[in-house]
């Protein structure tokens, strides 16, 4: 069936879901999370509704300096990373790794919880891919 074919609810219910499994690359952790943050509820019906989930922005996070994403590289390998488990992976001073934690944090892209910092799920693809412009992971194949 053709896009043409269908009626434009369904057009918009496919192109949303489309976009959801691209943004979390198939991760049923990150697709939930995206979900959750595109439901709001409509102040005037009291309704919840499903808006299109835009991600954080890159900028920032582009800025930053080339230790605070090599940190941020090396969390993306780990589910849970403490500054002991950052300095054997990374080999940088403690200095450098608990500033670069410290950046991170403030904006909000990774959380310090009680066995260490993990990555914010709305946060991973969009990490991933500031990490894939700056050459710091490799591409998958497409």
């Amino acid at each position: 069936m053709f896009n043409s074919d269908l009626p434009p609810e369904e057009r918009v219910k496919r192109a949303y879901f489309e976009k959801l499994e691209d943004l979390s690359k198939g991760n049923p952790a990150i697709a939930l999370d995206i979900w959750r943050q595109s439901l709001f509820i409509n102040r005037f019906t009291s309704q919840t509704e499903v808006r299109t989930y835009s991600g954080p922005s890159t900028d920032d996070l582009s800025s930053m300096p080339e230790a605070t994403l090599f940190v941020l590289r090396a969390m993306m390998q780990m589910e849970v990373a403490t500054l002991e488990s950052l300095r054997w992976s990374t080999d940088l001073d403690a200095g450098l790794i608990s500033e670069a934690l410290r950046r991170l944090v403030r904006q909000e892209v990774i959380g310090e919880f009680s066995d260490g910092y993990r990555i914010r799920l709305h946060w991973y693809r969009a990490a991933e891919r500031v990490l894939e412009r700056r050459n710091l992971v490799v591409r998958a194949a497409a």
